[in-house]
Formats: structure tokens, C-alpha cells, sequence
């Protein structure tokens, strides 16, 4: 991955984490989230295991 995708993915995550929106995030066995509960994300875990670890896999919906 080059420097310029490496921030741009930076950009996004932090973009994502100051927004008051509930979100989901897997990368590389770590798990970010905010306003989910544990059963929603122990249940997408799950699903995201199964599915074989796919790369940046991401959950995340507008707060109205």
C-alpha cells in the first residue's frame, strides 16, 4: 500500500471516529466501534469470521 492510500485511510478512520455516527470496524483481529451493542458486535464478529476475515471490513449507519 503506498504512502498516499495509507493517509487517505487515515483521513477516513479519523473522519468516521470524530462523527457522532455508529459504526463498526474489523482490521486485523481489532475491533473499533462506538454506540453498538455488545450483542451486535459479538454477532458480527461472527459474521465476519465466517466469511473469511475479509480486509477492512466496515459496519456503520447515519445517527437521525
Amino acid at each position: 500500500m503506498s504512502f498516499e492510500d495509507e493517509i487517505e485511510e487515515w483521513v477516513e478512520d479519523r473522519t468516521l471516529v470524530e462523527s457522532s455516527d455508529t459504526y463498526l470496524k474489523f482490521k486485523n483481529n481489532k475491533i473499533t466501534c462506538r454506540n453498538l451493542p455488545f450483542i451486535r458486535i459479538v454477532w458480527e464478529y461472527i459474521l465476519w469470521t465466517l466469511g473469511g476475515k475479509p480486509r477492512d471490513y466496515k459496519y456503520y449507519t447515519k445517527n437521525k
